[in-house]
């Protein structure tokens, strides 16, 4: 009896302390919950400032508000500096304000932690470039070439390279252009726009040979576009081949019959078939002709390159003097070689005083006179 009275003693003084352990915890738990609540809604609403501030940036970036554009990117970046699409347009926004020193300690500290970063090697290329350190900047487009990329890798190389050749081409390093050129071409992988540029940037910069190898592929992946032909027959062109430019300017017409443009260009290749004094097979007497119309051009584009008293119209009188005298009965082919040869001096005159043509009328001249530099 005396036992059986002990346990709901027990009972009850056990109870309120099992209460109020529950209760402790319940509530260490609720003030966990609001601990971790509140500092989630900071966290949000420290990423939501720095979002905006961030949009913000890009727009003025882009807008060329440089200086408000690193006030911003600044407040963004500071906010979240784990961020690191904030830091790199950080430093674009510096480099575009002209703040190297800012820009140089903040590309410097993400390539320590990541040297491979193509991103980051493109922003100190672009760095480079704004110092007018070129070599380190080529240095750094290849490295951004090479590097990692968080996503679409293949396509930004792309991109890279292409940046690389412009700034090339804009230094006149015409050997450097051409590797990069190449470089190029074995990516594009038939990405047709890059190939477009590429067979362009072939043509206007001395390698009309390649530009004709590109734009033949690109008729044969596309066979219905007519600005593709009209590349293939300014290479053709260029290379002095203008029976083959005229069949590529016609197949282009064909496909689009009307355009002016080319119009033109089949008038020119016929043109310049001919006047071009070398095919091989041509007769003494024709390219005696020929020499004789090219001596005259030439002629013409001098006097309307210089003055009444320049000392150079001496070159003209003894051009008037071989034009004026009368074929012998028998052509050579030496006559036809003195003719274009005086024709060429007077051609490097007329560019050595007035600079490279461009007009169209003295076009086919200047086209015979680069083939004949190169025969």
């Amino acid at each position: 009896m005396g036992a059986a009275s002990q346990v709901p003693a027990a009972d009850s003084s056990n109870g309120p302390t099992l209460a109020l352990i529950i209760a402790l915890v319940i509530i260490i738990g609720g003030l966990w919950s609001l601990d971790v609540f509140l500092a989630r809604t900071e966290r949000q609403a420290v990423e939501s400032e720095a979002g905006d501030h961030y949009r913000q940036g890009l727009a003025a970036l882009q807008r060329g508000r440089a200086g408000d554009a690193v006030d911003l990117l600044r407040r963004a970046y500071t906010m979240e500096r784990e961020n690191r699409d904030y830091q790199l347009n950080y430093v674009a926004a510096l480099t575009a304000a002209r703040k190297f020193d800012d820009a140089e300690a903040n590309i410097q500290a993400l390539l320590q932690s990541d040297p491979n970063h193509g991103p980051a090697n493109l922003l100190a290329a672009r760095l480079r470039v704004q110092e007018n350190k070129f070599a380190d900047a080529e240095s750094h487009y290849h490295r951004a070439i090479y590097g990692a990329w968080p996503e679409n890798a293949a396509a930004h190389r792309l991109r890279v390279r292409l940046e690389l050749v412009q700034l090339l081409r804009s230094r006149g390093e015409h050997e450097e252009l051409l590797a990069e050129l190449l470089a190029l071409e074995a990516e594009a992988h038939g990405n047709v726009a890059i190939l477009k540029q590429v067979a362009n940037l072939y043509l206007t910069d001395g390698s009309p040979s390649r530009a004709a190898y590109v734009y033949r592929e690109l008729n044969q992946s596309n066979p219905d576009d007519i600005d593709d032909y009209v590349g293939l027959g300014e290479a053709e062109l260029a290379q002095g081949d203008y029976r083959t430019a005229l069949v590529a300017f016609l197949d282009a017409n064909r496909r689009k019959p009307g355009q002016l443009a080319v119009q033109r260009d089949i008038g020119l290749s016929n043109r310049m078939t001919a006047l071009d004094p070398t095919p091989r097979h041509l007769k003494s007497a024709d390219k005696f002709a020929r020499s004789t119309e090219i001596l005259q051009l030439s002629r013409a584009a001098l006097n309307g390159c210089i003055g009444p008293a320049d000392p150079l119209r001496r070159m003209l009188d003894d051009a008037d003097k071989m034009l004026a005298e009368k074929a012998p009965a028998h052509v050579t082919n030496e006559l036809a070689e003195a003719r274009l040869t005086f024709a060429e001096q007077l051609w490097q005159a007329r560019t050595k005083t007035c600079g490279a043509s461009t007009s169209a009328e003295e076009q086919p001249l200047r086209l015979i006179m680069a083939k004949l530099a190169h025969s």
